[in-house]
């Protein structure tokens, strides 16, 4: 199993003491402080939503090719 994958991180995490886990993912129990998000931002990118520029008939057009495709407008 690949050491990404999200079984085995469900099972390292499950046997952690809660203070392990606080540590290996870098917070605490009261969480990021403003200057720890900043960086995270910069090292991970921002979490933000881009606007889908589609319009409705090709959202429906993908969606018949494709059933599994996210209807967004």
């Amino acid at each position: 199993m690949p050491k990404t994958s999200i079984n085995y991180r469900i099972k390292k995490y499950a046997y952690y003491d809660i203070q392990q886990i606080y540590k290996e993912i870098d917070t605490s129990p009261d969480g990021l402080s403003y200057n720890q998000i900043k960086v995270k931002r910069n090292q991970y990118v921002s979490n933000s939503f881009t606007k889908n520029d589609d319009s409705l008939l090709y959202c429906i057009y993908r969606a018949f090719i494709n059933p599994f495709n996210t209807y967004r407008i």
